[in-house]
This record gives structure tokens, C-alpha cells and sequence, in this order.
């Protein structure tokens, strides 16, 4: 099993990426996201792992949209899966 940081780590990369094609540049274009957050702990053993979106006027009644495509990223599933 991967240390959960490295796992955060590389997640948090796939998911900040201000390139072109990505999660960010995707939600830019469809008007539904300013900012992309993430951040990660372990306390007394539990392991989390958050993503914050701050959403604009046109995102917020879509967040079931943005949460779709976040758990579209390929590489997240395909790294959550191999850890597990």
C-alpha cells in the first residue's frame, strides 16, 4: 500500500493542474468554478481528503455536475483503486 501522503500528493497535482484539458481549465470554460482547493490530514488515524470549489453564480445550482467531473479525472480513480 502507498503512504497516503505520496497518494495525496499526486491527487492534489491532478487536481490544481492549471493546464490545458484539465479539471480546472474544464470548470473554467463551463463558468462553474473560480478556484480549485485541496487539502489533506490524518487525525488519530483517519485519513482525509478535501477539495474545495468555489463556485460561481452559474456552478452553484450545478454541483452535481462539478462533483461528476471530478470523479472523472481518470487517473484519481484509477490511483484510489490501486491503494485500496
Amino acid at each position: 500500500m502507498k503512504d497516503f501522503s505520496q497518494v495525496a500528493n499526486y491527487i492534489r497535482n491532478l487536481i490544481e493542474d492549471r493546464g490545458l484539458n484539465t479539471l480546472y481549465f474544464v470548470l473554467r470554460e463551463k463558468d462553474l468554478c473560480n478556484d480549485l482547493k485541496t487539502s489533506f490530514e490524518n487525525k488519530a488515524g483517519i485519513k482525509l481528503f478535501r477539495i474545495e470549489c468555489d463556485l460561481t453564480n452559474n456552478g452553484f445550482p450545478r454541483v452535481y455536475s462539478i462533483v461528476t467531473l471530478i470523479f472523472q479525472v481518470k487517473f484519481v480513480r484509477i490511483l484510489v483503486f490501486e491503494t485500496m
